[in-house]
C-alpha cells in the first residue's frame, strides 16, 4: 500500500484535537452571532462576529477536506495492493475501494494534490495502470496493446488487449480486433 501513497497521505495525529478546538470556537461563534441577532445589534457588529467565525471555519474545513482525501487515497491504495495485474478498470477499482462518486475526478484530485503516486490513469480506456518500478515495463507493454472497441452484438464499448481472446463484458460476444 505504501508504494502508492505519498508522505502527504499519512494521517497526522494532531489534526483531530485541533479540529475539536476549532469546532468549539465555531460553536461559540455561532452562539455569539445568534445572540447579536436576537438582541438587535447593528449589522456591523454581526458582520464583524461572522468574520471572526470565518477565521475558525476556514482551517476546520481545510483539515476536514484533507482527511477525506487521505481516507480515499488509503482505500484506493489498499485496493491497488490487492490487484495482481498491472492494471485495473476504473469501475473495478471503485468497487474494490468502496468509493462513491466520480472515480475519474477523485483520482485526478489525488494525483494533482500529490496524495498518490505510482499510478497512471487512462480515462479514455477506463483503466488505471500501476507504474511502480517493478511493474513499469509490463504496464508500458499493456498500455500499447490496449484498445477500446465497439461490440458488434450490443454496441457497447469494451477495453481489450491485443493478443488475447476478448469477449464483450456485457453480452459475451467475441470481439474482433482489426490489425
Amino acid at each position: 500500500m505504501e508504494e502508492f501513497l505519498t508522505s502527504k497521505a499519512k494521517n497526522r495525529i494532531w489534526e483531530i484535537p485541533v479540529m475539536a478546538v476549532l469546532l468549539l470556537f465555531i460553536l461559540a461563534g455561532i452562539s455569539i452571532v445568534a445572540d447579536d441577532m436576537g438582541y438587535g445589534m447593528t449589522s456591523t457588529d454581526i458582520v464583524a462576529d461572522a468574520l471572526v467565525l470565518f477565521i475558525f471555519v476556514f482551517p476546520f474545513a481545510r483539515i476536514l477536506i484533507r482527511r477525506v482525501r487521505v481516507r480515499y487515497a488509503r482505500r484506493i491504495a489498499q485496493a491497488l495492493d490487492r490487484t495482481s495485474g498491472s492494471s485495473i478498470s476504473l469501475s473495478g477499482l471503485q468497487r474494490e475501494a468502496r468509493v462513491r462518486g466520480n472515480m475519474e475526478r477523485i483520482l485526478q484530485i489525488l494525483l494533482d494534490k500529490n496524495f498518490m503516486t505510482g499510478i497512471r490513469p487512462d480515462f479514455g480506456a477506463g483503466r488505471v495502470f500501476l507504474v511502480t518500478a517493478a511493474r513499469e515495463e509490463k504496464v508500458q507493454e499493456e498500455m500499447e496493446n490496449t484498445l477500446v472497441v465497439e461490440c458488434p452484438g450490443c454496441g457497447a464499448r469494451n477495453t481489450v488487449i491485443r493478443g488475447r481472446n476478448n469477449k464483450c463484458q456485457y453480452c459475451d460476444s467475441p470481439l474482433k480486433i482489426r490489425p
